[in-house]
């Protein structure tokens, strides 16, 4: 039978089509479906599951499932699909020859499941997803066990894997470019047993929310991961923030930031460190990395006084895109070192939450920004006088997201391209201005 392409790409969205029929619409179209069916499973590349409800039985669907012989399959999502061992063992029993995309999230999947999962054949899978799910030891080790020779990249958040990280770089993954170990209780020893794993392709690693001290993170500089372009450590370092200069832990500290700004990531393009206790000396080590690329920084919730933002804006990242400095203490003497940065890509600033005041604006508008587009200012005491100059002279009250203004010539000359500028909660009545250029 031949087909149009219009056809075959309105079939590959069948299934979402069908979620959206009526139950009578439904009924008419099963007394007459076989042939619609058979094309369905024939050039449906992509099928995703609706949340678990009531009465709903994941053995039966499973079986349905791989009984229909989804040739071209691709995607499958069953996100809290209510799946246990009997249903996985249907499910990994089934040809996937084709499936690249497979997300088995939100499923409390444990050691008897994921035994199940182990035996199925999955040559062609890229990206699995076993985030939020029971996995801890004996869970970890079918993972492990799995034949997935073209996998590239696997999220294994809110897991309790910490425990079992040696397991973990035992995997026989080649291909892997993307670990995600956000949220798993990741200990600093278990961070010095991390780097250990062969993972050459790796290109993005996010270990956000764990329980690593600030004093373990130098143990990266051990990795063997020369093509990681994106780093998260946001909420890792939670101890030592009460420690005095000269104290052993402070020292430990100030050691894993100069060991860490010597990691060799000539790719590295994304890195947060927000609420990771940084200060002024960490930060002096830690601007010292040699990442040229590095165009998006993180730093919020950290206490950066004037000198540590002296050590930033003297730091080598030229291509800095977007830098984010939210609630971190930033004053006057903070923002006349930032306006002086050679960022000339800076495209977005986040400056929320500060001690900025009308002193401090009147400096950072110096800042040479041409490509600015958005900054945010909000929570910040400037006062009704500078914001009223910002909006062009206009009155209150000032309705929270409803206003286009123009933004004054005066502003454009600095920033051309700039389109929204966040003001919320700096002067009484005044919210948000969005400028529509």
């Amino acid at each position: 039978m031949g087909l149009s392409r219009s056809l075959v790409s309105t079939l590959q969205e069948v299934p979402q089509i069908l979620l959206a029929l009526p139950p009578r619409d439904l009924r008419t179209l099963q007394a007459s479906c076989t042939q619609l069916r058979t094309l369905v499973h024939a050039f449906a590349t992509r099928l995703e599951t609706k949340e678990d409800l009531d009465g709903h039985d994941p053995l039966a669907d499973m079986k349905l499932l791989v009984k229909a012989g989804w040739s071209h399959l691709q995607t499958l999502r069953l996100v809290n699909a209510g799946l246990d061992a009997r249903s996985l063992a249907v499910l990994s029993r089934g040809d996937w020859a084709l499936l690249q995309c497979l997300d088995l999230s939100c499923n409390d999947l444990d050691e008897a499941e994921l035994v199940q999962f182990s035996q199925g054949r999955w040559s062609a899978l890229r990206d699995l997803n076993l985030s939020q799910n029971r996995i801890s030891s004996h869970a970890m080790a079918c993972v492990v066990s799995c034949d997935l020779p073209t996998l590239e990249a696997i999220n294994l958040s809110l897991n309790s894997i910490g425990a079992c990280i040696p397991m973990l770089t035992m995997c026989r993954w080649p291909q892997l470019e993307s670990l995600n170990l956000s949220r798993n209780q990741v200990d600093g020893a278990g961070l010095q047993q991390l780097v250990v794993g062969y993972w050459p392709l790796l290109t993005s690693l996010d270990l956000s929310s764990n329980s690593i001290p600030t004093s373990a993170v130098g143990a990266l500089r051990g990795a063997n991961w020369p093509l990681l372009e994106k780093l998260d450590l946001q909420g890792c370092c939670h101890r030592g923030a009460d420690c005095m200069p000269g104290d052993d832990e402070s020292q430990a500290r100030l050691q894993a930031f100069e060991y860490l700004s010597q990691c060799r990531w000539h790719n590295l393009q994304y890195l947060n460190m927000a609420r990771c206790n940084l200060n002024h000396v960490c930060m002096q080590r830690l601007c010292q990395g040699q990442w040229p690329k590095l165009c998006h920084l993180d730093l919020t919730a950290n206490c950066l006084t004037e000198n540590s933002l002296e050590h930033l804006a003297d730091s080598q990242w030229l291509q800095l895109q977007h830098l984010k400095l939210t609630i971190c203490q930033v004053d006057t003497l903070g923002v006349s070192h930032l306006v002086r940065a050679r960022w000339p890509l800076l495209t977005s600033l986040g400056l929320s939450g500060n001690a900025i005041r009308a002193q401090a604006l009147d400096i950072l508008i110096q800042g040479r920004w041409p490509l600015l587009t958005d900054i945010d200012l909000s929570v910040n005491d400037l006062g009704s006088g500078p914001v009223l100059r910002l909006a062009n002279g206009q009155h209150l009250p000032l309705q929270q997201g409803s206003n286009v203004i123009t933004p004054p010539a005066w502003l454009l000359t600095r920033w051309p391209r700039l389109n929204l500028m966040n003001l919320s909660y700096c002067a009484h009545g005044i919210d948000l201005f969005e400028f529509d250029i």
